[in-house]
């Protein structure tokens, strides 16, 4: 019911994964256009999840505070 900014979601999640959340995301009306900052240990592979699924950025961890806040900036401002 509180509404937000931007998603920032990892991509491996114990019970539902984060592609699958982001997928979701991109598909309801309310949320579609929301900003989806994916973060992830795995590599690769979870990039290209994370991207297929919708997301808008990718942030390899260990990662810090900084550039997710710069990521997020950058995505509100529209200068991805």
């Amino acid at each position: 019911s509180e509404s937000f900014d931007v998603l920032v979601i990892d991509i491996n999640l114990p019970v539902v994964d984060g592609a699958k959340v982001i997928s979701k995301v991109r598909a309801s009306e309310d949320h579609r256009h929301l900003p989806v900052i994916a973060v992830s240990a795995g590599g690769a592979q979870a990039r290209m999840e994370a991207m297929a699924a919708g997301a808008d950025f990718f942030l390899e961890k260990p990662m810090r505070l900084r550039e997710i806040l710069e990521t997020m900036q950058r995505l509100l401002d529209g200068t991805n």
